[in-house]
């Protein structure tokens, strides 16, 4: 059953906001927490709303973690959430992760999750944790491969709109293939013992399937990626709005799928 305009896009709202506290560690993390311990200080760059740094903090208490958004919002909401569940080793604080305000050698270990893709310039930020790590430190990153998604059934429609937010985001700077790069942007910054690994995002069942539809028609209906593609010439509203409506028909076939690849790589500072 279609929505309403008004509520489809108050449904795309709240789904981002489900998807983005849905990550855990458990899951985000899985390659990076087998390293860690209680005692061990750590960093999350890019932390968003901080359902993966509280893991984080759980599994290291009583050490301090830190989370650092450049979103202000994102903070102050992660830092309300925490403050009323009563952890005590966690805070959240707004900084670019191209200037974090730590002195050097700060962190035993620093993690980001869906961030590095974004950044002009992610050896510059690499770099910087580099810098906040102590020697014998351990970093971590995840982020996705804009090349390696599973739709079924696809069609034209559909293959328009990822290509569409995959070549947003090289416009804007980004690197939407920056996935399998990873290790060797890590050995590039400086990093030893680098261990690169892979790993899909699915949505395989009715609660997942209906999440990825929700975001995907949301985000073509309206807001700021189709303002973006019709400012920049290469879609117009009409389009815009065929691919919102097969994204949310995709849902209703009995057959719907949906993978994304996520690549990881986990390497040190030298000692």
């Amino acid at each position: 059953m279609n929505q309403e305009p008004d509520e489809k896009y108050t449904l795309l709202n709240t789904a981002i906001q489900k998807a983005m506290v849905k990550r855990k560690a458990e899951k985000e993390a899985a390659f990076f927490i087998k390293e860690l311990k209680p005692g061990i200080t750590l960093l999350d760059c890019g932390c968003g709303p901080g359902s993966i740094t509280e893991g984080f903090a759980k599994i290291v208490n009583p050490a301090k973690v830190i989370g650092v958004d450049a979103d202000p919002v994102q903070i102050g909401d992660a830092q309300e959430r925490i403050t009323k569940a009563g952890i005590s080793n966690l805070t959240f604080k707004p900084a670019s992760v191209y200037e974090l305000p730590f002195e050097d050698n700060s962190f035993d270990a620093v993690f980001s999750h869906a961030l590095l893709e974004h950044l002009h310039d992610p050896l510059k930020a690499l770099s910087e944790m580099k810098r906040v790590l102590k020697p014998g430190g351990l970093v971590g990153a995840r982020v996705p491969d804009h090349a390696a998604y599973l739709v079924s059934p696809d069609n034209e429609l559909l293959k328009k709109g990822l290509k569409f937010e995959r070549d947003l985001l090289a416009h804007k700077g980004g690197n939407p293939f920056i996935g399998r790069g990873l290790r060797g942007i890590f050995h590039e910054a400086g990093f030893i013992n680098v261990v690169g690994s892979a790993s899909y995002d699915h949505a395989g069942d009715k609660e997942h399937i209906e999440l990825v539809s929700t975001l995907l028609s949301g985000s073509f209906y309206k807001g700021g990626l189709v303002d973006q593609l019709i400012e920049l010439g290469w879609s117009n509203p009409d389009e815009l709005k065929q691919i919102s409506d097969e994204w949310e028909k995709w849902k209703d076939n009995p057959a719907a799928f949906f993978g994304v690849a996520r690549c990881e790589a986990i390497g040190w500072k030298p000692a």
